[in-house]
């Protein structure tokens, strides 16, 4: 009733005091019935309300943000093996491939041109006909996520092809540029290095989690470890790549576009 509600006021204060202030009707319907004209407190209370919610759902989303990167992190700590295999692999094939490139007869140096030059045409053709961040950030992606997925194939091991394929392309371009009269150094350091840093990295952390989906599969089919296994392993690699490997590549496309062109201008 009317003297109920507002029997509920403090004395010497006009702002009604609430046992509850979880919903903005309840004040509305207050105001309304005790026939005060309260819209300014009404506005104030309203604008509280809405920033508590506002700042709780920030600093809810903040902590369940952290973590999930604390899992994150956790998986990369945890399967630091299969880290160790991904980029021992790539860079032996990078050593093994450059050095092959530079001691190659020039006679035969033909063929790590047409090489090269049809993967120019790819990486062009897979951009949309222009090198863009875009084009290159979603070339990234899909050979990233193709060389995790690739783990799925139980006892193969997969991941391997892809982590060979681009050792071989960071070992023969600069080798080869190298033998065309490029300097070598300064194709690494301006050309590779400012979005490689980030890139390479990112791709063989998703490929080691290809290895170990892999391992997890196999020892699944053979009987030796249960579903749960599987999946957590699953769980981890989607977790890492949404988190880590997505961000990392964006900015490596952003600086591959717009960074690496004016060093190799300026440098190259």
């Amino acid at each position: 009733t009317e003297n109920e509600i507002v029997g509920t006021k403090k004395k010497g204060n006009d702002t009604p005091s609430f046992r509850s202030n979880s919903t903005h009707i309840e004040y509305c319907t207050l105001v309304l019935v005790s026939g005060e004209d309260n819209r300014s407190i009404l506005s104030s209370r309203t604008r509280e309300m809405t920033e508590t919610i506002f700042w709780d759902t920030i600093q809810n989303r903040g902590k369940h943000m952290k973590e999930l990167y604390k899992d994150c992190l956790d998986a990369l700590r945890k399967n630091r093996r299969y880290l160790r295999f991904s980029f021992g692999g790539f860079f032996i094939v990078v050593l093994f491939s450059m050095v092959y490139v530079l001691l190659m007869p020039g006679e035969k140096i033909r063929l790590i041109k047409d090489f090269v030059d049809q993967l120019s045409e790819t990486l062009i053709s897979n951009t949309g006909g222009k090198i863009t961040w875009y084009g290159i950030f979603a070339n990234n992606i899909r050979a990233s996520f193709i060389g995790g997925a690739l783990g799925a194939v139980p006892y193969l091991f997969l991941p391997w092809f892809a982590v060979a394929v681009n050792g071989l392309i960071l070992g023969v371009l600069p080798a080869y540029l190298h033998r065309t009269g490029t300097s070598i150094v300064k194709t690494l350091v301006f050309g590779i290095l400012p979005h490689g840093i980030l890139e390479i990295p990112a791709v063989l952390i998703s490929f080691a989690f290809g290895f170990l989906i892999c391992r997890k599969i196999t020892n699944l089919v053979m009987g030796k470890e249960k579903s749960s296994q599987f999946k957590d392993a699953v769980v981890s690699f989607i977790k890492v790549y949404a988190l880590i490997i997505v961000p990392v590549l964006l900015i490596a496309a952003l600086i591959e576009a717009y960074v690496t062109p004016v060093l190799l201008r300026m440098f190259g």
